[in-house]
């Protein structure tokens, strides 16, 4: 699959959510160097743009951080999705087209075709697929209940969902990541608000 042709919908509606986008993403534990537990759902924890960010429940009650693994098509390879949101409702996410424990490269040209970081913060999208992004993703451990690793990405402006869009950063580097994710599921669920589309990969949120 070419790297603009997912798209990945958390719930039927307009466009919204992924990450901190320029605002404070500071969350619960985060000063402390801790990266924080959700009961059930595990940690994930990083930088966004040296400001610590955690993965929380405060926001997104219901399923603040999981992993999918599943195929975008039918009959197609499992691809891996994870994502969680912070105190804010923000998310950040990672979409690998081949899983595998090791290191996978992410930036336009190079890596799995279609495996991308990013980050939404509830009106702008950002990744690593547009030119200057760029990013890496280590699982070092896969199993069906248990995704975990680290990562760090470059992710690029790519669109607004607003219909009077305001100034937005080109860019966010999030760094030092980690994730320890226990809410793993083999297959797209209702309630996870996920589904597949055509376009570009995108988290959306109603």
């Amino acid at each position: 699959m070419g790297k603009h042709g997912v798209v990945v919908a958390f719930v039927v509606a307009p466009a919204v959510s992924l990450l901190a986008c320029g605002g404070s993403a500071t969350a619960p534990g985060a000063t402390s160097g801790l990266c924080p537990t959700i009961s059930g759902y595990g940690s994930m924890c990083a930088n966004l743009d040296g400001v610590p960010w955690a993965a929380s429940s405060t926001a997104t009650p219901t399923n603040p951080l999981s992993c999918l693994r599943a195929p975008f098509t039918g009959g197609g390879p499992p691809a891996l999705t994870c994502v969680g949101y912070d105190v804010q409702g923000h998310a950040l996410y990672f979409v690998l087209t081949g899983p595998a424990l090791g290191s996978h490269p992410l930036g336009p040209g190079i890596g799995e075709a279609g495996s991308l970081g990013a980050f939404n913060d509830l009106a702008t999208f950002y990744d690593t697929e547009p030119s200057g992004g760029s990013g890496t993703v280590t699982i070092t451990t896969l199993t069906d209940t248990q995704v975990a690793g680290t990562f760090s990405f470059i992710v690029m402006y790519v669109r607004s969902v607003l219909t009077n869009p305001v100034p937005a950063p080109a860019m966010h580097a999030i760094t030092a990541g980690t994730f320890n994710i226990t809410a793993v599921y083999p297959a797209f669920r209702q309630g996870l608000g996920l589904g597949i589309a055509r376009g570009r990969l995108r988290l959306v949120r109603g």
